[in-house]
């Protein structure tokens, strides 16, 4: 009976000695602290400025087929990318068919406001 007794004190003390720990709320980046880089961007350009944006297409054009390129492009204090991306003017606005989406703008311009991160 004192063992019983015993056993039911030693388990009261283990059961009481528990506490419930609360795991920390997870942190969520937003949209405005995820940082864009140039893997993240990269199908953009890809997809709507490589077509004329490569000296196998144009050679007289700024080269965006690869980061080294890109980035000395944007190097340039007179480029106008991020103007021409926002811009409405059928002959200066990028891409020329306007077929970039205001998510897809946002995003690279991000990326190039964040000092177009490798």
């Amino acid at each position: 009976m004192k063992q019983t007794i015993f056993n039911f004190f030693v388990l009261l003390l283990v059961i009481s000695s528990c506490k419930k720990e609360e795991l920390p709320e997870p942190i969520i980046a937003t949209e405005s602290e995820i940082i864009e880089t140039y893997a993240s961007i990269k199908s953009i350009i890809d997809n709507n400025c490589v077509q004329c944006h490569a000296i196998a297409q144009n050679p007289y054009i700024v080269d965006f087929t690869s980061y080294a390129n890109l980035s000395s492009y944007l190097d340039n204090p007179d480029n106008t990318m991020i103007d021409r991306l926002n811009s409405d003017v059928e002959f200066y606005k990028m891409p020329p068919n306007g077929e970039l989406s205001q998510t897809d703008k946002d995003l690279l311009i991000s990326w190039i406001n964040d000092g177009y991160i490798l």
